[in-house]
């Protein structure tokens, strides 16, 4: 299979980060979720590298 990338991204760009992330739910109600990363490699005009970034999320259903 031949992908061919978007229109200004090479072929030999490459993105990579750490990170890690934590779920809870309680009774099938409310679902929580904390995750981190950590840049260590990113696109031209993209995240610099060496920052972190932290995504929370917080949801209810009845």
């Amino acid at each position: 299979m031949h992908i061919t990338p978007v229109a200004g991204i090479t072929q030999n760009d490459n993105v990579t980060s750490a990170g890690l992330g934590m779920h809870w739910n309680w009774e099938k109600g409310l679902d929580v979720s904390l995750n981190y990363a950590h840049v260590l490699n990113c696109l031209q005009g993209g995240t610099p590298r060496g920052h972190d970034k932290v995504n929370f999320s917080l949801f209810y259903r009845f």
